[in-house]
């Protein structure tokens, strides 16, 4: 890559929680997320480079939900709070993230901030992160993961196995499966929710450019979750649909 290469992804999220709490049931399917980001690589060496996301558009569409205008009306301003978010990381020559900034809009909630972690894991997926060695169509490696959530204080960590299925020039395609846990949490900076364990699963399939930050995947995963809030017990369920692909302009 080289300083000034750009490329505009469409990210497009699909949330569903089924959640158990005191025997009581509720399910949230979630509208559609849409999100308009510009990727842009601020800097470029033989030792790694820095790539900045910005989010240009947000749009949120609860055609298939049973939510009502009033529910739709609140998450869409939420969400619509995201708008603007600039991201800055870095990454080896491996393409291993090693550090991630952010600067947040002026009228973005706290809520809106909540999300910021995920922007982060967008960035992770951008390619999967090569081994040292040279490889080719075939190859299949595990790369660790960890991380903890300031704001719960749980720790996560697992493994992502990648397998690269094919080299077109600078393109190369590839799936990847997750599996993550989560240890319980001591408390972070909020004090109201206690995570007992969680697990994730999920797959990935993509392509990435060496010479661009160009890039487009597909990921489903299914995560599980049970934590204490206010005195209850809460199981929750949950599955993440998400498809992110460049635009022309």
């Amino acid at each position: 890559m080289t300083k000034g290469d750009t490329a505009l992804i469409q990210i497009v999220t699909d949330l569903e929680v089924n959640q158990d709490s005191d025997s009581q049931l509720q399910r949230l399917d979630s509208p559609l997320v849409v999100q308009y980001i510009r990727l842009t690589v601020t800097s470029a060496s033989q030792s790694g480079y820095q790539l900045q996301a910005k989010i240009e558009n947000v749009e949120v569409n609860g055609d298939e939900t049973d939510l009502t205008e009033d529910q739709l009306s609140t998450i869409t301003k939420e969400i619509g709070a995201l708008k603007g978010l600039t991201t800055t990381t870095d990454f080896d020559e491996l393409g291993r993230p090693t550090k991630f900034d952010f600067k947040s809009p002026p009228a973005m909630s706290e809520n809106a901030k909540s999300l910021i972690g995920g922007m982060r894991a967008q960035m992770e997926m951008i390619a999967p992160s090569l081994p040292a060695e040279p490889v080719g169509v075939g190859a299949r490696w595990e790369h660790p993961v960890s991380s903890v959530d300031s704001s719960t204080g749980v720790e996560v960590s697992g493994t992502r196995t990648t397998t690269i299925t094919a080299i077109e020039g600078t393109k190369i395609s590839y799936e990847m499966d997750l599996e993550l846990k989560a240890t319980s949490s001591s408390g972070g900076t909020s004090s109201e929710m206690r995570v007992e364990s969680g697990e994730t699963t999920g797959s990935v399939t993509g392509w990435f450019d060496l010479s661009s930050p160009s890039y487009q995947l597909e990921s489903n995963t299914m995560s599980s979750l049970t934590y204490e809030i206010d005195g209850r017990r809460v199981v929750q369920d949950s599955r993440t649909t998400t498809r992110a692909k460049p635009l022309s302009e």
